[in-house]
């Protein structure tokens, strides 16, 4: 009992012990709560305290910001305005003086110093920018004043005489290379310089490339007058006696030389001064005031063609071809500007030029049939000559006829509704197709040229031939007369390789076939016209007799004669006397005849292969009707001798 109270008592000890540490953990809690309240307190005083502080503070750190960053503009302001100055004394002096190569380097520091004040918007700026913007256009002007002074000083300022240069074979001369480099340099800076905006009267080319081509391009106008005045004197030809127009006979050819070799020239110094991208624009440029002048010369050509198509129409094909080969040289050189500009100054010249086309065709016809007599002795006729030497001369400018063929159309020479006007102007692609690359023997435009051709000499012809029944009465005469003409025909298209190769070749507008079949007809005329000799000689016989043979022809005439009535010997004399006057009169007016000698050859052969059967025929069986020689007045051999006479 007394150890279950002591185990009490022990256990009672321990919880007051408990409850007394439990009392003291209290107590120091409350103590802890009311430090913390107060350190809270402390807290939020402190940070009502440095909440001002840490503004200003703030405030401060953003003032020093922006001065930091003020002066840094300022220090910008500054250099741009330093860089001027230091400059000024520079840009101000001779360039020649302080050297070109320097004098550029300071303009483009200058120049990158305006950038500099651009590119601020500050007011109190813009005095200093328009000081400095003065400052490089004075510079640049300075530089401009050497590039034309340079330029006057290398020829440009005289003209020259391009003939001397043709005649001797020279290059047109360039501007010296030590020159290129200096002109370069400038013409570079000044190109950037505009491009950046430094100068304010800008156009379509900056400076140095207006001064260039105003400079250079009068230079080359200028030069090359004197070959138009040329060109113009030696294209006015006599009133009195024309001709047809020959290639060569106006200097067009030495103006073309010479305006194409000094644009060359021109594009060789354009290529030492200028960049790639600029060689185009700034030789059309150059040129337009040559170009013009040019212009003006073929306006001027075109009048003098109008006056006299049929003659001069072909000084017409040969300025399309000059022109068209120089508008193609350029063209290479500088692009199709340049080439669509000498088109566009060809379009009146090529419209009379394609006029002319169909008008050779009328003019054809129409010369014949003025004609109010024909040789009476057969002879072919100058109009004969003049339409194929104008079908020859056409193939002297093949490359600009094939091209006019081409616009006209196959057959639209003829007058039809769908006949081609002179008011249609030629494209750049109508000229592209004159190139001489479309001019090979199966191209249009030459087939085209092959049936025109056939048709001018079908209509030469055709209307001679109506002249002939016309004009001249005897059938021999008119057969002589269109056989002398179809020999010089086919004489003159033969003996042109060009015409013969076209127009006497197979093919659908072959001229051959039409040329064979008018000299049959003819022939057969002038036989005809020989019946008279050969008509008497023509006698009844019976085939189904059995041929005698050569050894019994005499016995055989004596046997034939002697067998025959009084009567039918006496036709038989009148046949051979009827036979001998035709005959005489028909060799000497054969004799009389002025016939091309293919055609004498050709016409003694017929006539022999006519008369020579038939004569010793009739001969062999009744030459003994005339046992006198009253009758029967020519031997075989005789008759052969005179037959020979006639080739």
């Amino acid at each position: 009992m007394v150890a279950r109270k002591s185990a009490y008592a022990e256990e009672s000890a321990e919880v007051e012990v408990l409850f007394a540490n439990l009392e003291k953990l209290n107590t120091l809690t409350k103590k802890i709560q009311g430090s913390t309240n107060r350190l809270d307190a402390s807290g939020k005083n402190v940070q009502t305290a440095l909440g001002p502080i840490h503004g200003s503070t703030r405030n401060l750190k953003m003032i020093q910001t922006n001065v930091d960053r003020t002066l840094a503009v300022i220090s910008r302001l500054q250099a741009p305005m330093e860089q001027r100055d230091q400059e000024e004394t520079i840009i101000r002096a001779d360039p020649r003086r302080v050297g070109l190569k320097e004098y550029i380097a300071s303009m483009q520091r200058a120049d990158q110093a305006l950038r500099g004040l651009r590119s601020t918007s500050l007011a109190a700026n813009q005095a200093a920018m328009r000081e400095t913007q003065a400052l490089v256009k004075y510079g640049a002007r300075q530089l401009e004043e050497i590039f034309k002074q340079t330029l006057l000083a290398t020829g440009a300022s005289d003209a020259l005489e391009p003939l001397g240069y043709i005649t001797k074979e020279k290059l047109f001369p360039i501007i010296p290379r030590e020159e290129g480099p200096q002109l370069k340099m400038i013409n570079n800076f000044i190109a950037s310089s505009t491009t950046r905006g430094s100068q304010t009267n800008l156009s379509d080319m900056y400076s140095t490339a207006k001064l260039f081509s105003d400079i250079r391009g009068s230079y080359v106008a200028r030069s090359v007058a004197n070959m138009a005045a040329a060109t113009l004197s030696t294209a006015r030809r006599s009133k009195e006696t024309p001709s047809v127009y020959k290639r060569g006979d106006c200097q067009i050819s030495y103006y073309k030389v010479a305006l194409h070799g000094m644009l060359a020239a021109e594009f060789d110094n354009i290529r030492m001064i200028f960049n790639p991208e600029e060689y185009g624009k700034i030789l059309v440029s150059t040129a337009r005031p040559a170009l013009a002048d040019f212009g003006k010369t073929l306006k001027d050509l075109n009048l003098i063609v109008q006056e006299n198509l049929m003659t001069d129409s072909f000084l017409a094909f040969d300025v399309l071809d000059t022109s068209s080969k120089m508008g193609q040289q350029l063209g290479e050189m500088a692009g199709p500007e340049i080439q669509r500009m000498i088109t566009e100054l060809c379009q009146p010249i090529h419209a009379t030029a394609k006029s002319a086309i169909p008008k050779i065709v009328e003019y054809t016809k129409t010369q014949v049939q003025r004609l109010a007599t024909l040789p009476p002795e057969g002879a072919a006729i100058p109009v004969t000559v003049e339409t194929l030497e104008r079908l020859r001369s056409l193939t002297d400018f093949l490359t600009p006829v094939i091209g006019i063929m081409n616009a006209i159309g196959d057959g639209n020479w003829g007058n039809s509704p769908n006949s081609p006007t002179s008011s249609s102007a030629p494209s750049l692609r109508s000229f592209d197709s004159t190139l001489v690359g479309s001019i090979g023997p199966g191209s249009d435009g030459v087939q085209i040229f092959v049936h025109f051709c056939g048709d001018v000499i079908e209509t030469l012809v055709s209307t001679l031939d109506s002249r002939a029944r016309l004009l001249l009465k005897n059938q021999g005469v008119q057969a002589v007369f269109m056989l002398n003409n179809l020999a010089v025909i086919e004489g003159m298209t033969r003996g042109h390789e060009i015409l013969g190769d076209m127009l006497l070749k197979s093919g659908t507008h072959s001229l051959q076939p039409r040329l064979d079949l008018w000299r049959s007809k003819h022939i057969k005329l002038y036989l005809n016209y020989w019946g008279s000799a050969s008509m008497p000689l023509l006698d009844v016989q019976y085939t189904s007799r059995n041929r005698r043979s050569a050894a019994a022809v005499g016995k055989d005439s004596e046997a034939i004669v002697a067998s025959m009535p009084s009567k039918e010997k006496e036709a038989i004399k009148e046949k051979f006397r009827a036979f001998n006057a035709a005959f005489d009169q028909l060799v000497a007016n054969h004799k009389t005849y002025r016939m091309e000698p293919q055609v004498r050859v050709l016409l003694a052969k017929e006539v022999t292969q006519l008369i020579e059967p038939l004569y010793i025929r009739f001969w062999d069986r009744y030459h003994e009707v005339d046992r006198k020689g009253k009758y029967v007045k020519y031997s075989k051999e005789a008759l052969s001798g005179q037959l020979a006479s006639l080739g």
